[in-house]
């Protein structure tokens, strides 16, 4: 914006809320300060540093910082530039007479208060997904280790076979031959279970309540 009256009264409100304020309207210093900083909102006038030139502004911020709240203002603004601006996603076109400002410095602060609510919940789900695949890790490893013990000790401590886990087998099929069948053969007294279900559905619901081996 030009350094004028309404420029100084913008800056004084938003300065009073603890915004950090740069007025300016020099485009080598406002391409400038795209390119080194960030900032919640933009507040461009229509036609500074030339006319139409704010539109064009908004349109390089979009491109380096889409988070940036933009806010084009204009004393006379125009229907095709408030058009323009509305197909660009800009958060608002405000009219620089009567009492603007309450409402300019009551909308910019809701957006920097989004984005940084945003910016916490984002913070927090990233917390909280590290923190469940530490814990997934912790528990593959506690499972691995519990696997290469029960080994050991039938291998090594002679534990037999009937004190070990049962391997547990889920057999999907209409008919219950193959499982009257395998329950000959191998026997839970053998180390076996066999569940046996006659349709997929009930399979997947069963089959969340407990892991099968085969």
């Amino acid at each position: 914006m030009q350094d004028n009256a309404t420029a100084k009264n913008i800056q004084s409100a938003f300065m009073n809320l603890g915004f950090w304020m740069t007025v300016t309207s020099d485009l080598k210093s406002i391409l400038d300060l795209l390119d080194n900083k960030f900032f919640v909102g933009a507040i461009l006038e229509q036609d500074t540093p030339k006319p139409g030139y704010g539109l064009k502004l908004a349109q390089k911020i979009l491109e380096v910082s889409p988070l940036t709240a933009i806010y084009l203002v204009s004393p006379n603004p125009d229907f095709p530039a408030l058009l323009h601006a509305h197909r660009m996603g800009l958060k608002d076109f405000v009219q620089l007479e009567g009492e603007f400002l309450p409402y300019l410095v009551g909308s910019v602060r809701k957006a920097a208060e989004e984005l940084e609510h945003s910016g916490e919940r984002d913070r927090l789900l990233k917390d909280m997904a590290n923190l469940h695949g530490k814990f997934l890790k912790q528990m593959i490893s506690l499972h691995i280790k519990l696997m290469e013990t029960e080994e050991a000790m039938r291998y090594h401590d002679g534990v037999p076979d009937e004190e070990l886990p049962p391997c547990k087998v889920l057999i999907v099929d209409p008919d219950a031959t193959v499982a009257e069948q395998l329950r000959e053969r191998i026997t839970e007294t053998g180390g076996w279970q066999i569940t046996h279900l006659t349709w997929g559905g009930e399979a997947l619901d069963f089959g969340t309540e407990g892991a099968f081996h085969i």
